[in-house]
């Protein structure tokens, strides 16, 4: 008996062995391969190379100063961070004419900061163009956040800085994942840490229905054993990433911090608006949930049109989706201010 069970283990193993080695041959015939743990884009930064610095709050924020960023098509764009680390809106030269102007803060990640393109060529500073005898636009956006960032920043902010007339957050579907910090966002963040320290804090909501948030130190993702180096290692990493993504409760995470929002911008008497920024159903199902509980919502997506984005240097929104996003905020403000 024992003889039987061990020749049937070997045929298992041996059967096991090769279901693995044709799963390979097919994975790499379909295009499969390993994982690259190595940044995707070759991205160089003047001075100094570096783009962040770690923030014991919002993990991480922008270095100030003025950096020239080459992606690796040797396409260059300029990109101007004040002291303070948020991004320019205006000339520097131009600060003391906003002093006493009532404030707009605009809240979210690289699409909001503008990243592939010049400071001049953003959203925010193209409102601010607009409304430069009005209001001073405040520029927030980083790349990598999520809601759970702008949250935070509200907070901060509000205990600095002059209370502003209006908060815009700017989001898209995909910051799901950056508010709780799923193991595909941890993968993604980590292989960027060249550009600087990239702490990323998270929420969560308890068993008393009542919003979490965390900070971690270190952003660390273990690969799967072998899986740079076999595409059927690789694979299964990827579907194990995309189920965790699937059945996680990362969209009513994000509910509750825009209720949060919400209710900070109430209790401080500011107008608060959420505008869609991607145009997927997930998005506008986001924009309908807050509808549906009395927050402010515009739509300012464009199509996925190869115009509107910033190829071929870069997968990010272009110069013309940006003009696009600023003509429309700039209407719902006007909009705003006649009600008023």
């Amino acid at each position: 008996m024992k003889k039987k069970t061990k020749f049937y283990l070997i045929i298992c193993l041996i059967l096991i062995f090769a279901v693995f080695i044709i799963a390979e041959i097919g994975l790499r015939a379909l295009g499969f391969s390993g994982s690259d743990s190595k940044p995707k884009l070759n991205i160089s930064v003047e001075p100094g190379n570096k783009y962040f610095k770690k923030d014991s709050i919002l993990g991480y924020t922008h270095l100030p100063g003025v950096f020239f960023v080459t992606l690796n098509d040797n396409y260059t764009f300029i990109t101007s961070h004040l002291d303070n680390t948020l991004r320019v809106t205006h000339p520097i030269s131009d600060d003391s004419l906003f002093i006493d102007f009532p404030k707009i803060w605009m809240m979210g990640g690289s699409i909001t900061h503008g990243w592939s393109i010049n400071d001049s060529e953003t959203f925010p500073w193209l409102v601010q163009d607009h409304f430069y005898n009005d209001y001073e636009i405040m520029n927030f956006g980083v790349s990598g956040y999520g809601t759970i960032h702008s949250l935070l920043q509200i907070l901060q902010a509000l205990e600095t800085q002059k209370k502003p007339e209006k908060i815009i957050i700017f989001y898209a579907s995909f910051h799901d994942m950056r508010n709780t910090f799923s193991a595909r966002r941890k993968k993604a963040v980590t292989s960027m840490n060249f550009l600087g320290p990239l702490t990323q804090p998270y929420a969560s909501i308890d068993d008393n229905n009542k919003l979490q948030i965390h900070n971690i130190d270190t952003v660390v993702y273990e690969e799967f054993l072998l899986a740079n180096k076999l595409a059927v290692v690789n694979f299964l990493e990827n579907v194990y990433l995309y189920f965790d993504g699937k059945f996680s409760n990362d969209k009513e995470i994000t509910k509750a911090i825009l209720l949060r929002i919400n209710e900070i911008c109430k209790e401080n008497n500011i107008e608060f608006i959420v505008a869609g920024i991607f145009p997927d159903q997930e998005t506008l199902d986001m924009l309908d949930y807050c509808d549906s509980n009395n927050i402010n919502i515009l739509d300012i997506s464009v199509p996925k049109s190869k115009e509107y984005v910033n190829l071929p240097h870069d997968g990010h929104p272009s110069p013309l989706a940006n003009k696009i996003y600023s003509e429309r905020i700039i209407n719902y403000i006007k909009k705003s201010k006649n009600k008023n």
